[in-house]
């Protein structure tokens, strides 16, 4: 993803139900990341799915 000053980012999408184990290892994961791919900053992003509510089907 490209950011407002010319430089780009990298997302990754976490699902929600593993959000909590990379809180534990996001900052090491950050930095190796941007030390790999040194032009680009690392965001981590949690991702949801909303479900419909079941409904009885006739």
């Amino acid at each position: 993803v490209e950011t407002g000053n010319g430089k780009k980012a990298i997302v990754i999408f976490v699902p929600v139900p593993q959000l909590k184990a990379f809180h534990k290892i996001q900052g090491r994961l950050t930095r190796e990341l941007e030390k790999k791919f040194s032009d680009r900053h690392v965001v981590f992003v949690a991702q949801r799915r909303i479900m419909a509510k079941p409904t009885r089907t006739s």
